[in-house]
């Protein structure tokens, strides 16, 4: 997922799309991608893990977990707007979840996109049959 997430950012400034910041759970939670945030000029909303350390290999991630021991995990996540996902968003992909689990089980990046396009399609047919 780090990887893809590098590359999917990368090819939206290669577009000239404005990212102004990259938001996600404490998984992608990793120097490296801290750093390539920093160098990209993309701010990172990431949740450092409880017990992140003050001395990583990452300025902003030092100053981060810093910030966020000092002033502690709310008002972090208020300054920061960490976990202000959009609500039918994050509905969504509970129920889709529900319906057909978490794991994607094609091997290739067109695979799993394909396979992810069509657990949210087969949803929102089961939705509209539903609403009907």
């Amino acid at each position: 997922e780090l990887e893809s997430a590098k590359e999917q950012l990368a090819g939206l400034k290669e577009q000239d799309i404005p990212v102004a910041a990259f938001g996600c759970d404490g998984a992608f939670d990793e120097i490296d991608l801290w750093n390539w945030l920093d160098f990209m000029n993309i701010r990172p909303v990431i949740k450092p893990d409880a017990n992140a350390q003050e001395n990583s290999k990452s300025a902003l991630r030092n100053f981060t977990v810093k910030w966020r021991n000092k002033h502690g995990y709310k008002k972090w996540r208020g300054k920061t707007g960490y976990g202000e996902w959009w609500p039918a968003t994050e509905g969504i992909f509970s129920a889709v979840k529900v319906m057909f689990g978490e794991e994607l089980h094609a091997q290739s990046e067109n695979g799993l996109l394909q396979e992810a396009g069509l657990k949210f399609w087969v949803h929102q047919k089961l939705k509209r049959y539903g609403e009907a």
